[in-house]
């Protein structure tokens, strides 16, 4: 009995102390209208940060739909203003592409287009890729591998595309799926035009492909994209050769095709490594390709 007492004893104590720490902790607690009233001031400042975050996208929505419509009037000055600049200045210039692997292939079609569109004739697209070293390439067209592989493998190129020489190494290329040849008048190869940009192994052989034709007397232009991992600019540089780091822009283009009209070797562009955006403006009629 005396034990069953103090249980009930102990039970009661522990009743009324759960009861008195409720109090305590309800006394502490705000009312149901304090809470409301903290919940109202919460969705009231939601409501506020969404309006505003609405009103912010709209006001981004008409920015992007007037750049939208300041692009559009852009691209049509520059077709209109295209024919004035270098319609026809480079009538009777040929030339080839040098592409690199990372060079993307519609920069390389529209450029194609650009440049025909001033006159020119673009009668070769050779195209290496991260396997195209100079030994191998020598080895695999059939040349002596060394040090004057480039020279021999361009003279070849150029005596088959000025319709010097019957075709063989172009036709080997093509199977190779390193060539593709657009049809255009027999005649000698005026200019190259390197594109490329990322900067892995694609495109040494390239390059030493490119200075075999500089020193054979030809104009050759490094170029690639605005946007690259790594610039090719300063091996363009190191070989001597003009250089344009905007290639795939309209600015770009107009440089190019001023400079093989004659206007000049020179770096151009917009990054760091140009010296200004453009070439001098050819007159017309006193370009190399007149």
């Amino acid at each position: 009995m005396i034990i069953d007492l103090r249980y009930h004893i102990f039970s009661l104590a522990a009743v009324f102390l759960a009861l008195g720490l409720g109090i305590a902790i309800g006394s502490a607690l705000p009312g149901a209208d304090t809470l409301l009233r903290e919940q109202e001031k919460v969705i009231t400042r939601l409501e506020k940060e969404f309006a505003q975050l609405r009103s912010e996208r709209r006001a981004l929505e008409e920015m992007v739909a007037e750049k939208e419509k300041e692009l559009a009037v852009m691209e049509r000055f520059h077709r209109e203003i295209f024919p004035l600049l270098a319609g026809d200045l480079l009538n009777g210039c040929k030339v080839v592409f040098i592409q690199n692997g990372e060079a993307p292939e519609g920069v390389v079609e529209e450029l194609g287009d650009f440049l025909q569109e001033a006159g020119a004739v673009v009668a070769a697209t050779i195209s290496f890729n991260d396997r195209s070293g100079g030994e191998e390439l020598a080895a695999l067209v059939g040349l002596e591998p060394g040090a004057a592989w480039a020279g021999e493998f361009w003279a070849e190129l150029a005596a088959e595309l000025g319709g010097e020489k019957t075709p063989a190494l172009l036709p080997l290329l093509q199977e190779l799926a390193m060539a593709r040849r657009q049809l255009s008048p027999p005649g000698p190869v005026d200019a190259v035009v390197v594109l490329g940009g990322e900067g892995s192994g694609a495109g040494l052989a390239g390059l030493e492909l490119a200075a075999a034709a500089r020193a054979a007397g030809l104009t050759v232009v490094g170029a690639e994209p605005l946007a690259v991992g790594k610039s090719w600019i300063p091996r363009y540089k190191s070989l001597g050769l003009t250089s344009i780091d905007n290639i795939d822009t309209f600015p770009g283009r107009m440089a190019l095709v001023f400079t093989l009209a004659g206007a000049g070797e020179g770096h151009y562009g917009v990054k760091e490594s140009a010296a200004a955006l453009l070439p001098a403006l050819p007159v017309k009629g006193a370009g190399r390709h007149e």
